[in-house]
């Protein structure tokens, strides 16, 4: 399974799409690592820093809603919590179950989708409703970004 960035998963937010591309990178070596067998540490930092990466870019994107009244704020909200956790478990099965490299590449490649349909769908639809607030002249894009 490859996990790359491709034009067709731009949301057209300057900010999002850079983080998007950083985390579909990671992704993409993580895959890797665990497809050699790589050691259990570079796994697990990788793992980590997805953990890590994946938080402050969501916070991004949340503050870019609120900022924007994105009317649906509560639902991508969620669906954010479903993927923390679903980086929670692979993070917790691969250090306390020692998983083969089998489950780990299915495990991390369902995370590769979610985050690729995830892209595609709920993020492209608020690049769309921040593109009709730019159009307004409404547009709060970066409130909340460094």
């Amino acid at each position: 399974m490859e996990l790359k960035w491709d034009q067709s998963l731009a949301t057209g937010n300057k900010v999002i799409d850079k983080q998007h591309q950083e985390l579909f990178s990671r992704m993409e070596k993580l895959v890797v690592a665990a497809k050699r067998g790589e050691e259990k540490d570079v796994v697990s930092d990788a793992i980590a820093f997805l953990e890590n990466y994946v938080i402050e870019h969501f916070k991004d994107e949340e503050n870019i809603q609120i900022a924007n009244s994105y009317p649906e704020f509560d639902s991508h909200k969620h669906q954010h919590q479903e993927f923390l956790y679903d980086i929670m478990k692979l993070k917790n099965e691969f250090e306390t179950e020692g998983s083969s490299v089998t489950i780990l590449v299915k495990s991390i490649a369902s995370i590769g989708n979610w985050i690729s349909g995830h892209v595609k769908q709920s993020d492209k639809a608020l690049a769309g409703y921040l593109r009709v607030r730019a159009k307004k002249g409404t547009l709060r894009e970066t409130v909340g970004l460094k």
